[in-house]
């Protein structure tokens, strides 16, 4: 019986973000600032995108990291096999969420997978060509990062030895100084989907994804 690669990993999904430079007057939104992640595209939340996706892998266990609007973002989760992860911290940048949703993954994990909830239009073909290239370097300490057209993308596969490191970030970078002090462990995966570059910040970049699938 052969095991998808998937099933020793755990998928860390970031949906905590405050959303801050999505403006109400460019998002058809009454006032304020609105989760970027509720915003319909294709008849359905950005967030529910990417929750589709990830639900798609047997992954080991999935995880959804909530801060901002977290009722309405859990409630979207309800029907996946995800463990919600609250941060109470996520108005202090990514890290929070990254720490937040690594500290509470399955210690029998042997990769993290670290999802960007706001680029619903990464394939599922990519993420198992993450995991099957995880899969040829068990015994290295890997970050797995994919890229289209030789540009790095997300979502990244750290190998679980990185998990200290991770534990350790600060400030709303993500884990770019982590993948800089290690980029001799760097894996790249060319695959062909530009959603790996396409995360949606600004009602601009919302609006032309909308364009572009004809919605």
């Amino acid at each position: 019986m052969n095991i998808h690669p998937a099933s020793r990993i755990s998928a860390v999904i970031l949906a905590a973000g405050r959303s801050t430079r999505m403006t109400a007057s460019s998002a058809n939104t009454s006032s304020g600032t609105r989760n970027k992640l509720l915003l319909p595209l294709r008849g359905i939340p950005i967030l529910q995108h990417t929750l589709n996706t990830v639900s798609s892998l047997p992954f080991a266990e999935i995880l959804v990291v909530t801060g901002g609007e977290r009722a309405t973002t859990e409630l979207l989760s309800i029907p996946y096999r995800i463990k919600k992860v609250y941060n109470p911290d996520y108005i202090n940048g990514m890290a929070t969420s990254i720490r937040a949703g690594v500290k509470a993954a399955a210690k029998s994990s042997e990769g993290l997978l670290i999802v960007l909830a706001d680029m619903p239009l990464v394939k599922p073909t990519t993420l198992t060509a993450l995991c099957e290239r995880f899969a040829e370097h068990l015994s290295s300490n890997t970050i797995i990062i994919p890229t289209s057209g030789g540009k790095r993308g997300n979502p990244i596969l750290f190998h679980v030895a990185f998990k200290p490191e991770l534990m350790r970030l600060d400030g709303d970078m993500g884990a770019k100084s982590l993948i800089a002090n290690y980029d001799d462990a760097v894996q790249l995966v060319e695959v062909s989907d530009e959603g790996i570059l396409e995360d949606i910040d600004t009602p601009d970049t919302y609006q032309k994804i909308r364009e572009r699938l004809q919605l």
